[in-house]
């Protein structure tokens, strides 16, 4: 359209702030304006159903037995205000964003909601037993990916995960919203858009909330990927690859992913090159805690000095391990991430 009616689009922008989150009701219900249902409310209701129902298959593109059951769920409607709510939903946020812990392959949130991050099937405990939502969208270093559940058994719920680099907190919503463009423009600051450009950032005086100013990009670009969402952190459940070298105070070597670390006469102060990398998993107990503690928040390539005391290394008895009773440093890098 724009190449028909402009020989260079204009300059347009877009506005995702605080004050359209209570606002939802009113604009998603609009945007969500089923055209086909309202033809059916404004002009086929009161045709016979032969007539009607031939005219959706035809130009919805219906099947006859669809066509038949939305002809008649219209007729059923008996004013304005029930054929606005059919037409199209009210669709809202439940509140803002809560937090999730994360477990291995668990997340558990604040809001009852628990997700399996390694099949992205999300359910909710109740007393009635496991309630699943509709939809649940995510954050991942692709963009969003949205996974809908046939088996559903609550039909009005999505569910947004939002990550910040660090940890994941869910959004619970209607449907309709859970993955769509104001939630990526706000609550993902942009994650995944690609023909919106974040411009400004900034925090209204009035009650803090904040508003992102988007320009158009009408040609698109690559997806916008926030980089803290690309760049994995080291958390609970990452599975990493670590190299090191391990000393004492005094700067003597005890042990180093480096091969054949003795033999090269490896010092606290050598490159971390031609390494075997160790290899574990966070929150299992595979290594020493001060150790993986040390590690938490680096990102792939990170290097660091962890000092690691004795309660959080080999204990203070002598006599269950070598290394007890000691204080111990560890150079690290952080070689992958998953």
């Amino acid at each position: 359209m724009l190449n028909l009616t402009h020989c260079e689009p204009p300059d347009s922008y877009f506005i995702a702030s605080w004050d359209m989150i209570g606002k939802a009701g009113v604009w998603a219900h609009f945007g969500s304006w089923d055209f086909q249902r309202a033809d059916i409310w404004r002009y086929l209701k009161n045709e016979p159903e032969t007539t009607a129902v031939q005219y959706m298959v035809e130009n919805f593109n219906m099947s006859a037995s669809t066509a038949r059951d939305l002809y008649f769920q219209a007729r059923s409607i008996r004013d304005d205000n029930q054929a606005n709510a059919w037409v199209a939903p009210w669709p809202s946020y439940s509140g803002g964003p809560s937090g999730c812990s994360e477990r291995s392959d668990l997340l558990t949130c604040q809001s009852g909601l628990q997700v399996n991050t390694t099949s992205w099937e999300a359910f909710f405990l109740t007393p009635q037993g496991i309630a699943m939502p509709k939809v649940l969208a995510v954050m991942d270093r692709t963009g969003v990916t949205v996974h809908e559940f046939s088996g559903s058994s609550v039909q009005d719920v999505g569910v947004t995960l939002l990550y910040d680099g660090n940890s994941y907190s869910a959004l619970l919503s209607h449907p309709n919203l859970a993955g769509g463009i104001f939630t990526r423009m706000y609550f993902m600051r942009g994650h995944g858009l690609k023909y919106f450009d974040l411009i400004d950032t900034e925090t209204n005086i009035f009650g803090g909330g904040e508003i992102f100013v988007y320009k158009i990009d009408w040609g698109g670009r690559d997806t916008y990927l926030r980089p803290e969402v690309v760049e994995p952190v080291v958390k609970a459940g990452s599975e990493v690859a670590v190299d090191y070298i391990g000393y004492f105070s005094n700067n003597t070597v005890f042990d180093s992913s480096i091969r054949n670390w003795q033999l090269k006469n490896v010092t606290w102060e050598s490159a971390l090159e031609d390494s075997s990398p160790l290899r574990f998993k966070i929150g299992q107990g595979q290594v020493i805690q001060g150790f993986e503690e040390g590690l938490l928040g680096l990102k792939e390539s990170n290097e660091k000095t962890i000092e690691v005391p004795p309660e959080k290394g080999y204990g203070m008895d002598v006599s269950s391990h070598p290394l007890a009773n000691k204080t111990l440093f560890f150079r690290v890098r952080v070689a992958s991430i998953s």
